[in-house]
C-alpha cells in the first residue's frame, strides 16, 4: 500500500538526519566544509525565526543547524537517542555555528515546495501586480472561474481594460487569441522565471533565505534524496497554490 507523503514523513526525515549527524555519519563532510574546530552537534529547528522580509517570525529556510557542543548537550544526547531540537533544549544558551543551516527535502520527492508567495509578499518582491494577477488567472471560461478572475482584479484594484492593455504590449495580438487568459498566464510564468534568474537577491530570498534570516537560519547546505551537499540552485517553475479559490498563493517548485 502506497504511503501518504506529507509533513509527517518530512519530519521523520529531519529527525533521522539530526541523529545521523550526531553519531558522526557526516563528520568528513562538515570537516571539509566548515572552518570550525570545536565539537558540535545538530539540532532540528522547531521554532519560527524573525524574518527581515516579513518583519515577523516565520518558518526559516534551515530545518537543521549545528551548534557548539557543551556539557548540557552531552547529558541530553544519549537519553534522546542522539536527537535534539529547540524544544528539548528549552532555554539553554546555544552557540550557533556560522553557515551551518541545512534545508531538508523529502526523499525521492519531485514536487516539494521551494517557496510560497502570498499576494502581498509577491508584490513586495516583484513590485508588479499585473504579473501576480496574470499568473493566478484561470484560463477557462467556467462561471466560477470568471467570478474569481473578477475578485482577483478587484483585490489589485485593476480594471479589466487596464489588465489587458498591460499585457497587449507584451503578447503579440493578444486581442485576437482565443484563450487570452491562458496566453497571459503562460507569459507571466516565463517572465517571472527570467526575473528571478536575473536578480540574485530575489533568487536568494526564494531559495536560501539569505538577507532574510540571520545565519544559520538561511540555508547553506541542502539534503535532497539522501545527499548532503553545499546548496545549489535547481531549475524551477512557478505555479498556483493548491487553495487558489479561498487563499490564492504562488508557489515555486523544482523542475526536473
Amino acid at each position: 500500500m502506497k504511503q501518504i507523503r506529507g509533513t509527517y514523513e518530512g519530519n521523520l526525515q529531519e529527525i533521522d538526519l539530526v541523529k545521523k549527524i550526531n553519531i558522526g555519519t557526516f563528520f568528513d563532510f562538515f570537516t571539509n566544509q566548515l572552518s570550525y574546530n570545536k565539537p558540535y552537534c545538530a539540532i532540528r529547528i522547531t521554532k519560527n525565526k524573525y524574518s527581515n522580509f516579513s518583519n515577523r517570525s516565520v518558518k526559516p529556510k534551515s530545518d537543521i543547524v549545528l551548534i557548539e557542543y557543551n556539557s548540557t548537550i552531552e547529558k541530553l544526547l544519549i537519553p534522546n537517542d542522539y536527537y535534539l531540537d529547540e524544544t528539548i533544549l528549552g532555554d539553554s544558551q546555544l552557540t550557533y555555528i556560522p553557515k551551518s543551516g541545512i534545508s531538508v527535502k523529502m526523499n525521492d520527492s519531485k514536487t516539494y515546495q521551494i517557496h510560497k508567495f502570498t499576494l502581498n509578499s509577491f508584490d513586495k518582491v516583484f513590485n508588479n501586480k499585473f504579473l501576480c494577477a496574470g499568473t493566478l488567472m484561470y484560463s477557462k471560461n467556467q462561471v466560477n472561474e470568471v467570478f474569481n478572475r473578477e475578485m482577483l482584479l478587484k483585490f489589485w484594484n485593476i480594471s479589466e481594460e487596464c489588465f489587458f492593455n498591460y499585457f497587449s504590449k507584451n503578447i503579440f495580438q493578444l486581442e485576437n487569441q482565443i484563450n487570452k487568459y491562458g496566453s497571459i498566464q503562460q507569459y507571466c510564468l516565463v517572465r517571472l522565471k527570467e526575473i528571478v534568474n536575473d536578480n540574485i537577491k530575489i533568487k536568494q530570498h526564494i531559495f536560501t533565505g539569505k538577507l532574510d534570516f540571520e545565519d544559520p537560519f538561511c540555508a547553506t547546505f541542502s539534503f535532497i534524496n539522501n545527499n548532503l551537499e553545499t546548496f545549489r540552485y535547481t531549475d524551477f517553475y512557478f505555479s498556483q497554490g493548491s487553495n487558489r479559490k479561498k487563499n490564492p498563493t504562488i508557489v515555486v517548485k523544482p523542475k526536473f
